[in-house]
């Protein structure tokens, strides 16, 4: 039974990496991607998170009573 179970781990473990991309691959995509990320962050979306954010911590310093 335990051997079952270790002959299937081992098959889990064959897989072929050969579609896994290179670290230098992996390097120029996450530039890519932060070059991407850092034009978002003008994007209304952003500020929108950013004023909520900004009111809510306003909002707990300073407790309005209702």
């Amino acid at each position: 039974m335990i051997n079952e179970e270790n002959e299937m781990k081992n098959d889990e473990e064959d897989v072929q990496y050969s579609d896994v991309p290179s670290d230098e691959e992996l390097e120029a995509r996450l530039e890519e991607f932060l070059e991407g990320a850092h034009t978002d962050l003008n994007s209304s979306v952003v500020q929108e998170i950013l004023l909520r954010h900004t009111h809510e911590e306003r909002e707990r310093q300073n407790p309005t009573e209702s």
